[in-house]
């Protein structure tokens, strides 16, 4: 009985702090006639026509690259070697402000502060994640099905358009929509590698209609409008690819030849580079090191602690609503995945001002909230989290519960032992995803933060605003290892029984 009401626990909070502050908002833009003349103001339409632009190139090209490494490593049969996932996972976690201090410090000068520098970021950024996404898939084809298209005398084209392309379709698709979500409500890189107007986001003018001065709502309401209907308008139209019927899974047996420990070794430091290019930087420049007495002082030790606590209060969240929706129904439906999907189409900081308006009786987002902070991460994170672990849903333990429970073993003791270790894994990698990206994200840390209540990025962004590079430095390396560490230790620990 218990196990049935799991569910409802995670629809209850989707619906409290996604879709009630949603329709609020929706609802006051529509009653508003100043609002909806805001809409088509020129300046808005401006910066709405650079990021779909941004957004466009950053997304088609992360596709072309991402699909192109995830056939690579699938037909190099290196698809499971649980390094290469780990080293395609951590360049999601790595801090934004950390990538744009890297690359300012790699760019020469007139690629700086510019529409290139923005597309190259998202780029590498994302094409890890759209290959992570892809060789899921790919890595789930029957072996039968490609021996049997080989044994035919297939080509390498007959192998993609009957087998690959109709199992692979709908992560491509699924992933591609992602990253454009992401894209089109990337913050830091935009605020930082753009240099501001005319290379200005609809998500870096929606903070500044908000927290410089005195906020324009009309303003910040209309900016928010058009975030929503660039974001969900795709899931909507491809909201039919999010579930494909489940097939039975084979013993995966390569399909090539087993790698060689060279190759393994090669392809092991290739994704790694993805992660390894943000650290250019500190090698080139030692001046972190002048600021070391830093780690030592009140203030960035509060930091830490506080960074620290909301990743881990933000993995716990994420894990135990996934745990709700999983554990707790067996079948997943079209509408159940669009309603839990639903966030992913939203930007940070629409959510907040959402949150912001809905429940201003209880947040005063200029005290700073860590609760509410915790709580936008949470809904920001759990699709990631819900579609990485959709794709291990599919297997069924009927016969080995049976089995376990056939010699008198409790409902506790037969998911400990049947199930447990095979989400084991799954789940790791979630907490690695979520964990990292906490400690990276920024927008809305941006929105909630105090002077109570600053986080090592927050204390990073001011040290650039200051001008206090060797200080940005130390804390960019910083942020680089924690989050690098993170991602080893529990996507690496969360090892397949």
């Amino acid at each position: 009985m218990i196990k049935k009401l799991l569910p409802s626990v995670a629809h209850i909070f989707i619906g409290l702090f996604v879709f009630a502050p949603l329709l609020y908002l929706v609802f006051s833009v529509g009653s508003n006639f100043q609002i909806l003349t805001a809409v088509f103001d020129p300046g808005i339409l401006a910066t709405l026509k650079f990021s779909l632009w941004q957004a466009a190139w950053s997304s088609v090209l992360s596709a072309i690259f991402g699909s192109m490494l995830a056939l690579w490593l699938w037909k190099s049969g290196v698809s499971g070697d649980q390094w290469i996932q780990t080293f395609l996972i951590i360049p999601f976690g790595i801090p934004s402000l950390v990538a744009c201090f890297t690359w300012l410090n790699i760019l020469p000068v007139d690629l700086k502060y510019s529409l290139t520098a923005i597309v190259l970021a998202h780029v590498v950024f994302n094409t890890p994640l759209f290959t992570s996404i892809l060789l899921n898939s790919l890595s789930k084809i029957p072996p039968s099905q490609i021996l049997s298209v080989k044994s035919l005398g297939g080509s390498l084209f007959a192998q993609f358009k009957y087998i690959i392309w109709p199992h692979s379709r709908t992560a491509a698709a699924t992933a591609l929509l992602q990253v454009f979500c992401l894209c089109i409500s990337s913050f830091a890189i935009v605020l930082i590698l753009g240099g501001g107007p005319p290379h200005q986001s609809l998500e870096t003018s929606l903070l500044f209609r908000i927290r410089s001065g005195v906020p324009d709502w009309n303003s910040a309401f209309a900016i928010g409008l058009w975030q929503i209907l660039l974001t969900l308008i795709p899931w909507l139209l491809m909201a039919r690819l999010l579930i494909t019927p489940t097939e039975p899974h084979e013993t995966q047996v390569p399909t090539e030849e087993p790698a060689s420990a060279n190759r393994i070794f090669w392809t092991r430091l290739f994704c790694a580079g993805f992660s390894l290019i943000y650290f250019v930087p500190f090698l080139i420049s030692k001046n972190w090191m002048d600021e070391l007495p830093y780690l030592l002082s009140s203030q960035f030790i509060h930091a830490a602690i506080q960074s620290l606590a909301l990743a881990l209060t933000v993995i716990t969240l994420v894990l135990l609503l996934c745990a709700c929706l999983f554990f707790g129904t067996k079948a997943r439906s079209l509408k159940h995945d669009a309603f839990v999907l639903f966030s992913s189409g939203l930007s940070p900081l629409v959510i907040g001002l959402a949150l912001w308006i809905t429940y201003s009786n209880w947040l005063d987002p200029l005290e700073g909230s860590f609760t509410f902070i915790a709580i936008l991460q949470g809904v920001l994170f759990l699709p990631l989290g819900y579609r990485w672990l959709a794709a291990h849903q599919g297997q069924n333990f009927d016969q080995e519960l049976d089995a376990v429970r056939s010699l008198g073993a409790s409902s506790w003791q037969s998911f400990w032992i049947v199930e447990w270790p095979r989400w084991r894994r799954p789940l790791g990698m979630v907490g690695a995803l979520v964990g990292c990206a906490s400690l990276g994200e920024v927008a809305a840390v941006s929105l909630f933060y105090s002077e109570s209540f600053a986080p090592i990025s927050i204390q990073l962004s001011r040290a650039m605003g200051q001008y206090q590079f060797a200080r940005a430095e130390l804390l960019s390396l910083l942020l680089f290892v924690l989050c690098f560490s993170l991602s080893a230790i529990l996507a690496r620990g969360a090892r397949n029984p």
